[in-house]
């Protein structure tokens, strides 16, 4: 995702919640989404992408399913490509 995060407008990423500013552990101010749940992150409702100050992105949430599907259609590839090799060479 290369859009910027600007405080105050929709959040690029779940495009439900606002940017909005937050100050991390280390007292350094950041940019996240207001649909953010710190009492429970791993809500599939809460949105833990962060960006600087500037807009630029440092944390991106991923979805678990993401994640799988990717393992899934890289295995899949790798089957493909198996078959079409001994297919030619054989």
């Amino acid at each position: 995702m290369n859009e910027l995060a600007r405080k105050g407008r929709r959040c690029p990423v779940c495009q439900k919640g606002t940017v909005v500013q937050r100050i991390t552990t280390e007292g350094k101010p950041i940019l996240g989404c207001s649909t953010y749940n710190p009492k429970n992150p791993r809500d599939p409702q809460s949105d833990s992408s962060i960006w600087n100050m500037d807009g630029t992105s440092i944390v991106l949430k991923s979805s678990r399913m993401t994640i799988v599907y990717g393992m899934l259609l890289s295995v899949v590839f790798v089957v493909i490509l198996f078959f079409v090799f001994f297919k030619v060479f054989n």
